[in-house]
């Protein structure tokens, strides 16, 4: 009988050890695997923590450019109709003086930490600047039809041109913006921004 359980123990035992050593195997192969699989998150593999940083304030101040885009389509629609023209000539004023705001928060940056860096600033100081030009010259343009406005002659402006001009330049910077972010962005893993957004 003790030879029985003897054999019986041994069973056990050897069962038992054949049952562990595969879980512990796939377990490593699976850790294995773990430790060399590319990161989901992907784009900021190679940026330096500074440059990181650099990005992500750039990406903040950026998503603040448009806040005023509504405000000045609305504005520059309602004097060409001669509507709402002390209300439009403030916002287009107001407007004018957050693309200063976004220049003097640009200026603040650091940037030499990215790629194309100063480009990018170049291309935005060219772009806000110019924006702020064109909304100055539409709220002139408002404060011309105040004292009397004709829908049909309210388009035979100079503010009017040159508005349109400052905008168009503001425009092309803006692309050439949205091209140089769209780089620094894929590599750090931030939001891109179009040309509207800027």
């Amino acid at each position: 009988m003790a030879g029985v359980a003897l054999v019986a123990v041994l069973v056990g035992v050897l069962a038992g050890g054949g049952d562990d050593t595969p879980k512990d195997t796939a377990k490593s192969g699976a850790s294995a695997a773990q430790s060399v699989a590319p990161s989901a998150n992907g784009g900021d593999a190679g940026v330096t923590p500074e440059a990181k940083a650099q990005a992500q304030a750039m990406s903040d101040l950026l998503g603040t450019a448009s806040s005023s885009r509504t405000s000045v389509v609305n504005a520059v629609a309602a004097v060409g109709k001669c509507q709402n023209l002390p209300d439009s000539q403030a916002a287009l004023t107001a407007a004018a003086g957050q693309r200063q705001d976004l220049l003097t928060k640009l200026g603040a940056l650091k940037v030499d930490k990215l790629t194309d860096g100063a480009k990018l600033v170049t291309q935005l100081q060219q772009a806000w600047q110019a924006s702020a030009t064109a909304d100055s010259e539409y709220a002139q343009w408002a404060g011309d039809l105040t004292g009397g406005c004709d829908p049909a002659k309210a388009k035979d402006n100079d503010h009017l041109r040159n508005g349109d001009a400052a905008s168009g330049t503001a425009t092309t910077a803006k692309k050439q913006a949205a091209e140089l972010w769209g780089a620094i962005a894929g590599k750090t893993g931030l939001p891109n921004k179009s040309a509207g957004e800027l």
